[in-house]
């Protein structure tokens, strides 16, 4: 029925994908197949579809995901968190899957630090497959921008800098102690940049950030609502108490 709607509307679908052992076993236990298995019979898959962590797949799986033309979107750092696994990421860009880069939810990420899932997600593949030649610098960037939007299927939009496409531009500064001196600013920015380098920021042409300060936002009373609402759910959900827990040098 998703699909069908999906179809009607001419909407894209988004669809958590084999992110963890447990969904692999309750899809064998319920349909007697693996989940991205189950798709592909039910005719779910699509190049309209963006599959999401697709954490624990097999060369079989692989070949689905490129023949369906399925996107994935790439989450390191909640994989991370959640110890759910490492994506085959290098298998699939060698299959000619698009990937993007994404950070996942603030629950299993603790922040929405786009440019510190640069480096993880460099890093964690260099040192799951032993070669750090595994995956470059620039093809992380390109995860995060114009693969990012292919998966979202608006590479006609945005992604790039490019004539006809929104002026979407993000200027950063370089000049500070983590990135400085610059050798190769696409290195710098995967490798050095910890996510407060952004200077300028605009969005199809509009400036929404100007020299490090919000245009059209005040960012102190968003910080107050935040914290307010956070303790209030925290309240709501019994869990107040969590930050007075005791300090834990073992998980045990």
């Amino acid at each position: 029925a998703t699909k069908e709607l999906s179809l009607s509307k001419h909407i894209p679908l988004s669809i958590h994908v084999a992110e963890t052992d447990f969904e692999l076993k309750t899809s064998l236990e319920r349909f007697g197949r693996k989940d991205l298995d189950f798709l592909e019979s039910i005719g779910f898959l699509g190049d309209d579809v963006l599959a999401v962590h697709c954490v624990h797949l097999d060369d079989r799986d692989l070949r689905i995901l490129k023949a369906s033309d399925v996107k994935v979107s790439h989450n390191p750092v909640s994989n991370m968190y959640l110890s759910s696994g490492v994506a085959p990421v290098p298998a699939m860009l060698s299959h000619g899957i698009t990937v993007g880069l994404a950070t996942d939810g603030p629950a299993s990420n603790n922040n929405q630090n786009m440019i510190a899932s640069l480096k993880f997600a460099s890093l964690l593949h260099k040192v799951h497959t032993g070669d750090p030649t595994s995956i470059t610098a620039e093809k992380v960037l390109e995860m995060a921008t114009r693969d990012g939007a292919a998966a979202l299927g608006l590479e006609k939009d945005i992604g790039s800098i490019a004539k006809g496409k929104k002026a979407d531009l993000c200027l950063l500064n370089f000049e500070n102690a983590f990135t400085a001196p610059v050798h190769h600013p696409v290195s710098a920015l995967v490798y050095s940049a910890i996510g407060n380098e952004a200077e300028s920021v605009l969005v199809d042409g509009e400036f929404l950030m100007r020299d490090g300060k919000l245009l059209h936002l005040d960012e102190r009373k968003i910080l107050e609502e935040a914290r307010g609402a956070a303790e209030n759910l925290a309240r709501r959900a019994g869990t107040w108490k969590f930050r007075e827990r005791k300090w834990r040098s073992l998980a045990f």
